[in-house]
């Protein structure tokens, strides 16, 4: 099973309309099964789109828009041949005029839910966060997948990524399903006693888990909400429970075999559930 995570900064970039046809010929042509995308904008005042039974409704909270980032790449990806079940939650209200939030693409039937992490609830507050999980039906099994974009580490009980991540947790309901999270959780893997180390003192980070691997960081000096950063970060990731066995960790649309699409690179991760692949 091939799983991509990509916060696409949609309609931010230059270029948007090439990028999204730069990724929907990658996921074409590496047949991806399941993909994670934040940042995922449509304008406030767009029209509504006309949407079908491919997309599986999370929440009635925003309607879909026409300009939705994810919307226009399902549409896409179904020009070149291939349907894409797909579902979309609206986080918050970003730089005034659009709604941004999660999206995920299956090839397989999903079951979407939105998850309330933070302890805001107002739309037009950007502290607001709002995961997306979805039960995925896969030939092997069920599955549970988490896409996420969580706030930056605080030092408080009440805010900030511990409270988004234990909210996560307690909401989830993952019922013991093989489960993963991909997204961008704003953490960097080398910051000790924070978000990462939390993390992964529950589940696996699959760059560390991998057989092989190709590339590591996903951001390269400053981008919006990490304004003043001057290193390279891995703030992206893909963790996952005890029951996946990772092939590969790849990070792409970094400018080298791939074209970057967005101020983060992506992450391409290929994994087989244990108990499958030792039958």
């Amino acid at each position: 099973m091939k799983v991509l995570t990509l916060n696409t900064h949609s309609w931010l970039e230059a270029a948007p309309l090439e990028k999204l046809e730069q990724i929907a010929q990658y996921l074409l042509k590496e047949e991806v099964d399941i993909i994670g995308l934040q940042e995922v904008n449509q304008l406030i005042e767009s029209p509504d789109a006309m949407i079908d039974d491919y997309y599986q409704c999370a929440e009635s909270e925003i309607s879909m828009k026409e300009d939705n980032f994810a919307f226009l790449l399902v549409s896409r990806l179904r020009e070149l041949g291939v349907n894409y079940y797909w579902s979309w939650v609206c986080s918050h209200i970003g730089y005034d005029r659009y709604h941004e939030g999660e999206a995920i693409l299956s090839r397989y039937p999903i079951d979407p839910k939105g998850i309330l992490v933070s302890n805001i609830a107002e739309l037009t507050n950007y502290r607001r966060r709002k995961q997306l999980a979805a039960k995925i039906t896969c030939p092997q099994g069920s599955i549970m997948v988490c896409v996420c974009h969580y706030s930056w580490w605080e030092q408080t009980k009440d805010s900030g990524f511990a409270f988004e991540w234990q909210q996560t947790l307690e909401k989830l309901e993952t019922k013991d399903l093989p489960t993963l999270f991909l997204g961008d959780f704003n953490s960097p893997a080398h910051l000790e006693e924070e978000g990462y180390a939390l993390v992964t003192s529950t589940y696996q980070d699959a760059y560390v888990t991998a057989i092989h691997k190709k590339g590591s960081f996903t951001v390269e000096e400053t981008i919006d909400g990490w304004e003043e950063n001057t290193e390279k970060l891995r703030i992206d990731y893909l963790f996952h429970s005890h029951d996946w066995h990772v092939l590969e960790y790849r990070v792409i649309f970094d400018g080298h075999e791939t074209p970057i699409v967005s101020d983060h690179y992506g992450v391409l991760v290929q994994l087989n559930l244990i108990e499958l692949e030792f039958k």
